[in-house]
């Protein structure tokens, strides 16, 4: 929040911006890092698998089905506040309307070599991939690699929760009332919420806040940066995995 609202408060105070503060913004303004620290906090649902699986199956499934019902915990919630303020734009960018995929493919290609690099890092390798997570049950599992592909679309699930808050509700949603001038709030949010991750993941992510920001309130559309940060995230997990066990055969040797 600090971060959040002291963004607004700095453009408006510097006077680069010259909108005001209607009160709806206000309280969007205060229930969004509200929101995200909700959807980050939020295990209603753990007991659940706890008492109908034994271990570690419980704690598997548990970790499979979180993402999930995170991404539906938030949509509800938005979809609420945006019935209420009625944007003039689609649902949190969900369309394929004004979408290109070259601009965004172009990108992705771009961060390549950057994740190839990250990947001989010990930070990064200390990081990745979150699919060591599960290494207690796929360890012992008949079907290790189907139980670690659905780990790993329900992890990219979360992407897609990240960009329909940050990119869909938090540009989008706040454009209604200051245009372009939610891009950078949401930017250093955005940046924020990497802090303990690696530097150079945690320093790139603001400009790739601002990047994505800016073009998704350009086209009203996410879809193109959903593709990028999904794109990022798999590619990362690969670079993981691929370092990871480099550094152990290298080890062994």
């Amino acid at each position: 929040f600090f971060t959040f609202g002291g963004a607004y408060l700095i453009q408006y105070l510097t006077g680069r911006t010259v909108f005001h503060f209607p009160t709806p913004l206000l309280i969007l303004i205060a229930l969004a890092p509200a929101i995200f620290a909700l959807k980050v906090v939020f295990n209603a649902h753990r007991p659940v698998f706890f008492k109908i699986f034994e271990w570690p199956r419980s704690r598997y499934f548990f970790l499979l089905a979180d993402y999930p019902i995170r991404l539906l915990l938030v949509l509800i919630i938005v979809w609420m506040l945006w019935k209420w303020i009625r944007p003039a734009y689609p649902f949190c960018g969900l369309t394929f309307q004004n979408f290109e995929w070259k601009p965004y493919l172009i990108l992705l290609a771009c961060m390549v070599p950057l994740i190839a690099f990250a990947s001989t890092r010990p930070d990064f390798l200390n990081t990745y991939p979150k699919l060591k997570n599960i290494a207690f049950f796929t360890s012992t599992s008949s079907y290790p690699w189907i139980h670690r592909l659905l780990f790993e679309i329900s992890y990219g699930i979360d992407f897609i929760t990240i960009e329909i808050f940050f990119r869909g509700f938090l540009i989008l949603a706040f454009a209604h009332y200051m245009g372009k001038d939610a891009i950078l709030p949401m930017a250093a949010f955005y940046c924020v919420i990497h802090f303990g991750k690696p530097l150079p993941e945690c320093i790139s992510s603001y400009f790739g806040g601002m990047l994505l920001g800016i073009l998704v309130y350009k086209t009203q559309t996410i879809i193109g940066g959903l593709i990028v940060h999904l794109g990022i995230a798999w590619l990362m997990e690969a670079g993981g995995y691929i370092g990871n066990v480099t550094i152990k055969k290298t080890i062994n040797l």
